[in-house]
């Protein structure tokens, strides 16, 4: 499994991530949005799997149909994320954007390593609330 950051500061390594379907990998597994948990007019939502450039605008609505719900939170839990690429950052962006828009608070929870590093790198880290809460919290 290879993760955003590792090894990006070349610039070339998802350009050298092929799935390699001949050779009997696995499919990368699609990206995913599910309501974990709603209370108080917060939402606690997971997404999972591969979020790269033919996942988001598929995962961008799913976030947008959370955002048009009454809520005041939204949290999103990126532990099952198994791969993401500049799409999936920047569909994040666009998600904190705007629940910023319509006034509800956007935290990630959970976020691995290698995509904090390469968020921080990128400037992009202090721009979100982040949270390390355990799930069921």
């Amino acid at each position: 499994m290879e993760w955003f950051g590792a090894g990006m500061h070349d610039g070339g390594a998802l350009a050298r991530h092929q799935w390699n379907f001949e050779a009997g990998q696995r499919l990368p597994v699609r990206a995913s949005v599910s309501i974990e948990r709603l209370r108080a007019g917060a939402v606690w939502a997971k997404l999972e799997g591969t979020v790269d450039t033919s996942a988001q605008p598929r995962v961008t609505q799913d976030l947008f149909d959370l955002l048009r719900l009454p809520i005041k939170a939204l949290t999103l839990d990126l532990e099952g994320v198994t791969f993401i690429d500049g799409a999936g950052i920047g569909l994040l962006i666009v998600a904190r954007t705007q629940a910023e828009f319509v006034d509800i608070e956007f935290t990630l929870e959970h976020v691995p390593p290698s995509l904090r590093q390469a968020m921080d790198r990128a400037g992009l880290l202090a721009t979100f609330s982040v949270s390390e809460r355990a799930a069921d919290e």
